[in-house]
């Protein structure tokens, strides 16, 4: 599945590596905040910040088994991510998908897609 997107920016659809469907405006219609991190698999402060462990403190406090109000999407912005690059293969800075509990895009372009349609000029980007 192929990202689509409006022109608000706000109102994209997705697919994580793990073939659920990511709709930014079924989350906002929700009433939940969604933080998205915007990061390259090569990328070494986006790394850092990766295993500083706070998204996963976020997720727990705030997402499905917490308060329920909070949404995270990471998304490997970089045209050449792959599944293989995400899990850790020579070229990444190790693997994204060890302990990540929300939902990851990134490979078959899709997280380029989303990268280029927030005009993303350097990584890590996050925004709400």
């Amino acid at each position: 599945m192929a990202v689509v997107a409006s022109a608000q920016n706000q109102n994209w659809t997705a697919t994580a590596i793990d073939g659920s469907t990511i709709s930014m405006q079924t989350y906002l219609s929700q009433g939940k905040t969604v933080l998205v991190d915007i990061s390259a698999h090569w990328c070494g402060p986006c790394w850092s910040w990766h295993t500083s462990g706070i998204m996963e403190q976020l997720y727990h406090d705030f997402g499905p088994g917490g308060t329920n109000d909070l949404v995270i999407v990471w998304v490997d912005g970089d045209a050449a991510s792959s599944i293989a690059l995400l899990q850790g293969a020579s070229g990444s800075q190790g693997d994204w998908t060890d302990g990540a509990e929300y939902p990851l895009i990134g490979p078959n372009g899709e997280g380029n897609v989303l990268a280029n349609l927030y005009n993303i000029t350097a990584y890590p980007t996050l925004f709400m």
